[in-house]
């Protein structure tokens, strides 16, 4: 095997691989099989013609390029293992000749970083206090999800739940017709129809009525639009929404043990919304903190990787389309792009995700980031108990590292926002920055 490897721009090496005859025979006689199993040649049972028949029916360039199929993976991740080249990525590969074969596979390398010297930075988002309204606030949520609707013997107001029977003609043709439906009365709202709440407020339970309303231009029904729809419709329910009283009955029937007054109650709420304002301000800085490093950084990115993860973007979402019975091309123009206008937001897409992995990972290591096998442990115990596809008997090791990169990453950014975190008053966020910089790779 003949190789010469070029060094080339973007973090890439080129390798010129001459197949030798060895390598390719031993591919040739695979690709005869696989020829003589599948093609009638007269006179011979399926995968029962000898070698030179199967050749001279079929061709030798035809069998060569059955043979690249299997040989080109092989040569070119051996040729990669020998020179130990470590490849980012799955190479692209040329034929350049088939006589004798030779290819050129250009070898995607690690991308590469430098971050300007990132000490100024400063975050000064504010940490959110936790006031007695917002306490209220989501006291009256849980008062709200505990409510039960209670019939009642009146007309009907703002705010009921109605049950209705309801059809609706346009020039007698008839284009709704629904039986005992719940609605929530609106008198806002425009759905189903415009008006339609205000035309049934003050009728009381068994009670029918008739009217017409103009159908907007914007109905569903493109046919419909603008025509003047006629609506009977029957009251066969009314209810109202009884809220239940904030007390400390109320607090122990949430069926919480710590929970038994309404004192508690509230503490329990502070506390979740506390480490909601946190987990949510926690976000917010790692984002920016992202975005400054990233505007602080150089990288130097084989244009492979991105077209790799371009195309995984691209069929991701062609297979979620198709999961919902979606059309591609319809998708897009609902979306009311160009397949050129979608390829290209992939594509920026794909560049971000790469350049903010790079990144993280880059952190983790100036960053000094010590994780301990005991922190590990702890971790990969909780994974095996959620998820019982993975078997204490499977090796573990790479388990191991995920989740030792994944907490490599979370505690660099941690370490950086501690020190750069200022909080003031004011929502006001600003990075300073220093005239001369102090480059690290």
């Amino acid at each position: 095997m003949k190789t010469k490897i070029e060094e080339s721009e973007n973090r890439e090496k080129i390798l010129h691989i001459e197949v030798d005859n060895e390598s390719l025979n031993k591919h040739l006689s695979s690709a005869n099989r696989k020829v003589a199993n599948r093609v009638n040649i007269p006179g011979f049972r399926k995968g029962k013609a000898p070698v030179s028949v199967v050749e001279n029916f079929v061709g030798r360039d035809y069998l060569v390029n059955e043979a690249l199929e299997s040989l080109i993976p092989d040569v070119v991740n051996s040729t990669i293992k020998e020179n130990e080249i470590d490849a980012f990525t799955t190479p692209r590969v040329t034929v350049t000749d088939r006589n004798p074969v030779k290819l050129d596979a250009t070898v995607a390398l690690k991308p590469s970083i430098v971050i300007s010297d990132y000490s100024d930075l400063i975050f000064d988002d504010p940490v959110e206090k936790i006031t007695k309204k917002k306490i209220n606030e989501s006291l009256n949520q849980i008062l709200e999800s505990q409510a039960i609707w209670q019939p009642v013997n009146r007309s009907i107001i703002d705010g009921d739940l109605v049950i209705i029977d309801c059809v609706g003609r346009v020039q007698d043709k008839e284009f709704t017709n629904i039986k005992s439906t719940e609605m929530i009365v609106s008198k806002d709202n425009q759905n189903p129809f415009p008006d339609f709440f205000n035309k049934i407020i003050g009728l009381k339970e068994n009670q029918e009525k008739k009217f017409s309303i103009l159908l907007p231009e914007n109905f569903d029904n493109q046919e419909l639009q603008n025509k003047e729809a006629d609506f009977v419709v029957k009251i066969n329910g009314i209810k109202q929404k009884e809220i239940p009283e904030l007390n400390d009955e109320f607090a122990k029937s949430l069926g919480e043990k710590e929970i038994q007054n309404v004192e508690s109650l509230s503490k329990r709420i502070k506390i979740n919304l506390e480490k909601k304002s946190k987990d949510e301000l926690k976000k917010t800085l790692e984002e920016k903190t992202i975005d400054a490093l990233l505007e602080k950084s150089k990288f130097v990115i084989s244009p492979i990787i991105i077209e790799n993860e371009t195309e995984y973007i691209v069929d991701n979402q062609r297979k979620s389309l198709e999961a919902y019975k979606l059309d591609f091309d319809q998708y897009l123009e609902r979306l009311g792009q160009t397949k050129e206008d979608f390829l290209s937001k992939a594509k920026e897409t794909a560049e971000n995700r790469i350049k903010r992995s790079i990144l993280v990972d880059k952190l983790s290591e100036l960053e000094v980031v010590e994780i301990s096998d005991e922190t590990i442990e702890k971790e990969l115990e909780i994974i095996l108990k959620n998820d019982p596809k993975i078997s204490r008997k499977d090796n573990l090791d790479i388990h191991r590292n995920n989740i030792k990169l994944m907490l490599s990453r979370q505690e660099a950014l941690n370490a950086i926002i501690q020190r750069s975190h200022h909080p003031k008053k004011k929502n006001n966020t600003k990075t300073k920055s220093k005239k001369e910089e102090k480059k690290i790779e």
